[in-house]
């Protein structure tokens, strides 16, 4: 995961405090377990945790993360779906005049290295950027193993500050809600991008119905470290369909294509397939070992599924924007 670990906000805390986003004043809605606070946004509904953690806890926090070692066939379904994806994004594009050969990829915070060898295999000079050393180890090894020609870099994208190339096509999926500083996150991107170079971003909704469902059974599950789209020490800002586009706003872009999508939905989030299985395969697992549980991921996928299509009130936000000219 490619967060930055050198972005440190400097909004104060207490219900004077001003949005970050938007400027609007911020209410404490209550504690957490431990000694943090959920803020809300009076005017852009962006929540937040405070205080934000610091550069030194972040990187202490993630130097501790499990990496999750994803089986090669996974990698290659998921690359098929990203390949899908990517091309869904690229349809809402003007490339007309530019071959895949002469443009730059960039996945930021690539994990597994699907969405990096979509780029690849759709002919873009790809790129990937991830925080984590055995992530980057791994894509490097699976990429020289099917000789996919693509770039592999560990670091976060203030490494992009010191590096004279510039980026045509960017995504960056579920990394924005990690960042200590998001309108920084954002201008360091908008500095490795021409004019014009186009910015695909998935975050997740604030203000998706499943929350309002989970917030009232986070105590019994013991899910205390989760509020709405927010989680200590990991998910730090909450976004909502009007403050998504204000943030974008703020570090250069302007938004061409916008809209909530629901879990395992395989153009805007492909991983979530894997995670979120179909209620036809979570019937069939709970009749094979006769217990209720595998309904339960299932069952959850219908929900949003349901509420995205019904309420536009998904859990994940996909956005195309575009750098405006300087």
């Amino acid at each position: 995961m490619a967060v930055s670990l050198t972005q440190h906000s400097s909004q104060t805390d207490g219900e004077t405090s001003r949005c970050n986003i938007c400027g609007g004043q911020v209410i404490n809605l209550f504690p957490f377990e431990n000694s943090s606070t959920v803020i809300h946004c009076k005017i852009c509904g962006t929540e937040s945790i405070r205080p934000l953690p610091t550069p030194e806890q972040i990187e202490n926090y993630y130097a501790n993360y499990p990496t999750t070692k994803t089986p090669e066939e996974q990698i290659h379904y998921l690359t098929a779906l990203s390949v899908e994806a990517l091309q869904f994004y690229i349809s809402k594009m003007n490339l007309r005049n530019n071959p895949p050969g002469c443009l730059r990829f960039l996945e930021i915070g690539f994990g597994n290295g699907a969405g990096l060898f979509a780029g690849y295999k759709l002919g873009f000079q790809s790129y990937g950027i991830d925080l984590d050393p055995a992530s980057v180890s791994s894509a490097k090894a699976f990429a020289e193993k099917h000789t996919y020609a693509v770039t592999c870099i560990c670091g976060d994208v203030t490494l992009l500050r010191t590096r004279d190339i510039k980026f045509d096509i960017v995504k960056a999926s579920h990394i924005l809600e990690h960042v200590i500083d998001p309108i920084r996150f954002l201008s360091d991107i908008a500095q490795a991008q021409p004019a014009g170079g186009y910015l695909i971003l998935e975050c997740p909704n604030n203000k998706a119905a499943f929350w309002f469902l989970k917030n009232r059974v986070r105590k019994a599950f013991n899910r205390l470290n989760f509020y709405n789209s927010l989680k200590l020490q990991e998910h730090l800002w909450g976004y909502t369909k009007k403050s998504l586009p204000l943030v974008l706003r703020k570090a250069g872009y302007r938004v061409l294509f916008f809209r909530d999508y629901a879990v395992g939905n395989v153009i805007f989030h492909p991983q979530t397939a894997l995670w979120y299985p179909t209620l036809r395969d979570g019937f069939r697992q709970s009749l094979r070992y006769r217990r209720w549980h595998p309904l339960i991921y299932p069952s959850v996928r219908v929900f949003d599924s349901l509420s995205s299509k019904l309420f536009r009130m998904g859990t994940g936000l996909a956005v195309l924007c575009q750098k405006i000219e300087s």
